[in-house]
């Protein structure tokens, strides 16, 4: 709310920084600017530009977890972690797991684990 009690306003400009800043997760770019998810959403359905940049960012924080899915995989160390990569490729990438989860070497490793069912 601002001085008079209305609601607060915010720019085009601000929600699409906020969501770029939150690598496309709605529920943080509100708290970092202080709005609803409702009000952003409603704020999306006006403004194209805040649907493109959070798609863009959560593209590109996929390509990061793809990379470090792979350093991941390719580290025998961290098995201890392959429940959680199976749930974040399950949930948020849409990848289901073929086969159980084999720690190979070479460049196809996630190719071979998992398949896209997009």
């Amino acid at each position: 709310m601002n001085k008079n009690g209305a609601p607060k306003q915010w720019t085009e400009a601000e929600m699409v920084e906020a969501i770029r800043e939150a690598g496309g997760i709605v529920t943080d770019a509100c708290r970092t600017i202080g709005c609803s998810r409702k009000t952003f959403y409603e704020y999306e359905k006006q403004y194209p530009s805040i649907t493109k940049a959070k798609e863009e960012a959560r593209e590109s924080m996929d390509e990061d977890v793809v990379d470090m899915l792979r350093s991941i995989m390719m580290d025998r160390s961290h098995k201890d972690q392959l429940p959680a990569i199976k749930y974040y490729t399950g949930c948020r990438m849409g990848w289901r797991v073929d086969k159980g989860i084999v720690v190979t070497d070479g460049e196809d490793t996630l190719k071979s684990i998992f398949s896209v069912d997009k």
